[in-house]
C-alpha cells in the first residue's frame, strides 16, 4: 500500500490479515466437523479441515511474530526522541529546560 503512509490503511493489514485467518481457522474447523458427521464422507474431507486449520494456525503465528518483529525492530522516531527526552532529568547548565 505505497503512499497511504503510516496512518494510512497500512496500519490495518495486520488486524484483516488476522481476521482472514481466524475465519479460515473456523472454516477448516467447520469442513472437519461436517465430515466427521457425515458417515458417507470418506476421509478426504476430514483431511482438508484439518489441513485448512492447520495453515490458518500456523499462518495466525507468523502474523503474531511479525507484528511483534515489526514493533520491537521499527526505528524510533521523532516521537520517542521527544518522549525520551521529556523524560530525562533536567540539565544542571539550563534549569528552565
Amino acid at each position: 500500500m505505497y503512499g497511504f503512509g503510516h496512518s494510512g490503511f497500512y496500519s490495518f493489514e495486520p488486524h484483516i490479515a488476522v481476521f482472514l485467518g481466524l475465519m479460515a481457522l473456523g472454516f477448516g474447523y467447520w469442513i472437519f466437523i461436517q465430515a466427521k458427521s457425515d458417515t458417507s464422507c470418506s476421509k478426504l474431507g476430514k483431511f482438508f479441515g484439518v489441513l485448512i486449520s492447520i495453515v490458518a494456525a500456523l499462518g495466525l503465528i507468523c502474523i503474531l511474530y511479525l507484528s511483534i518483529k515489526r514493533c520491537c525492530m521499527a526505528p524510533k522516531g521523532d516521537w520517542y526522541k521527544s518522549h525520551m527526552q521529556m523524560m530525562a532529568p533536567p540539565d544542571e547548565n539550563h534549569p528552565g529546560k
